[in-house]
């Protein structure tokens, strides 16, 4: 399987995961809760996909090669991907439900929260994202503490540094 065939089934994975697939319980039925998040980013190149949920897993993969798995079995990578998930449970009522999520223009961020109650979206450029600057701040430390372990970097100048 190619490279970019790899990363488009694995970001379709995230992007349809049931809840319990990622052993995540006990959601609210009547409230929306956000359980996972998945932030793309437009390059020439193409997309990295940051892919997070709620129990701390993590993963990074990119339409142009490489990637990351299994943040979760390190704890700055789980101790940051749980705190992106639950900052955008607080963006939840600035985002719009879709049925489903397109891909990232040139400099774009789309950032796709996973709820009990269907995804959610929001996006912004990467030179205007003061409005989200909270969240994009909360999934750059994800990716800069994934940067320590993976063999391929994340590089771009607003990206995996603090």
């Amino acid at each position: 399987m190619s490279e970019d065939k790899l990363w488009s089934a694995m970001r379709i994975a995230a992007l349809s995961t049931n809840p319990k697939e990622v052993g995540i319980k006990n959601l609210p039925k009547k409230d929306i809760s956000v359980f996972g998040v998945v932030m793309d980013i437009g390059y020439e190149e193409g997309t990295a996909t940051l892919i997070t949920y709620i129990t701390g897993d993590a993963s990074l993969y990119y339409s142009f090669g490489g990637g990351f798995v299994n943040g979760a079995s390190k704890p700055e990578i789980k101790n940051a991907a749980i705190k992106l998930v639950s900052a955008a449970q607080e963006y939840l009522q600035k985002a719009e439900p879709v049925k489903e999520i397109p891909l990232p223009k040139l400099n774009e961020i789309i950032f796709s929260f996973l709820s009990n109650k269907g995804l959610f979206l929001l996006k912004a450029n990467i030179e205007k994202v003061k409005e989200l600057s909270e969240l994009f701040k909360t999934a750059n430390a994800v990716i800069s503490a994934i940067n320590i372990y993976s063999e391929v970097k994340l590089k771009h100048k607003y990206f995996g540094k603090e």
